[in-house]
């Protein structure tokens, strides 16, 4: 990666800066011709750095070849030189643009629909790098925005930013490029990282050929189970995922992206722990006196060899047979275990757990 300020203090922008100054006059016709505006006077193309450390306000008094620097009046009035060859200033930005490709020897550029729009940076840097610079305007892509589902178009101004290291902290590399690079940059895209994500991932990890935890469930775990993947692995195997979770080190890194889902990104009906023995014993104060029994029965049901889908056959049996609506039954089930009244599929979810976990918070 190329810094700007680096670029500068390295001295690469040097020849390019000398002979943006000494065309002030082309480049500030350019200016106004392009973007209709008048330039002030004074105005430079080269911005020098107070000893303050502010870029604005400045005066360019006169180019000293030689010395590789300029002279300038501050916002006081008072005289400093700017040695523009250590990075003491830079060019303005519409004019860096055209400076910067000369420099680099740039060929090919991609830019937003926002630059390339009529009067924009593009077309200024376009005049400047032929006219001035007397370099080839280099071939460019014009790509669409691309905004964060429910929230809008990326803005820093706004604080709609994401980086890829954001991204790194929810998916694997793969995945990124997948939802990224997998598009035509020339169409609007908004990535979706809270409701659909789930269905992301899960077409992801389906392409990949390899076994797979559904992610919803996979976010259930990691927020049962902490950090230690080989509670997850026991928890998925009770589950019915065992062939998913034999490697662990892989489990880990998946447990990893789905935790940080859940605490950056997910909606709250998915953001769940599991409750200690008080807090469901003060969750089943809440509940009415069909509810426990139901909850009782259950418990009494339970063994240690059900899985996911047997553990459901036994919730929904139970309140038929006790002719209790499923839904109160089921949200009993989540108020003991979860403090909601809804969660992810109870039957796998309580698969999952010890027999011991299950018992006692059903029995409270």
């Amino acid at each position: 990666m190329l810094r700007s300020h680096d670029l500068y203090e390295r001295g690469v922008y040097t020849e390019v800066t000398r002979e943006a100054i000494e065309h002030t006059g082309e480049l500030r016709e350019i200016l106004q011709e392009v973007t209709n505006r008048k330039m002030p006077n004074q105005w430079s193309p080269y911005l020098p750095r107070a000893a303050s450390g502010k870029l604005t306000g400045m005066r360019v008094l006169e180019h000293l070849p030689e010395q590789t620097s300029v002279a300038f009046a501050d916002e006081d009035g008072f005289e400093e030189a700017a040695n523009y060859s250590k990075g003491e200033g830079k060019l303005g930005w519409r004019v860096e643009l055209a400076a910067r490709w000369k420099a680099l020897g740039v060929t090919f550029e991609p830019f937003g629909k926002d630059h390339t729009s009529r009067g924009g940076s593009t077309d200024t840097a376009d005049r400047m790098s032929r006219e001035v610079f007397h370099y080839p305007v280099p071939g460019r892509y014009e790509y669409e925005w691309i905004g964060l589902k429910g929230r809008g178009d990326m803005s820093s101004s706004r604080g709609i930013v994401l980086l890829p290291k954001d991204l790194l902290r929810i998916m694997p590399p793969g995945a990124v490029r997948r939802n990224i690079l997998g598009r035509d940059p020339a169409r609007r895209f908004d990535i979706d990282l809270e409701g659909g994500f789930p269905r992301f991932m899960d077409e992801y990890r389906e392409e990949t050929g390899e076994p797979y935890v559904p992610f919803t469930h996979l976010v259930t775990v990691a927020q049962t189970v902490g950090e230690d993947p080989e509670a997850a692995a026991q928890h998925l195997c009770r589950g019915g995922y065992g062939e998913a979770a034999r490697d662990t080190d892989k489990l880990a890194w998946d447990l990893y992206y789905a935790r940080n889902w859940a605490a950056e990104w997910a909606p709250e009906s998915m953001r769940l722990g599991l409750l200690d023995l008080a807090e469901s014993e003060e969750a089943a104060a809440g509940l009415d006196d069909e509810q426990r029994a139901y909850l009782r029965e259950v418990s009494g049901k339970l063994h240690a060899e059900m899985d996911g889908e047997a553990v459901q056959d036994v919730l929904y049996s139970t309140a038929i047979e006790r002719g209790l609506k499923p839904k109160r039954a089921f949200a009993a089930v989540y108020r003991v275990l979860l403090g909601k009244s809804s969660g992810p599929k109870a039957g796998p979810f309580i698969a999952g757990l010890t027999l011991d976990q299950a018992r006692e918070r059903l029995s409270v």
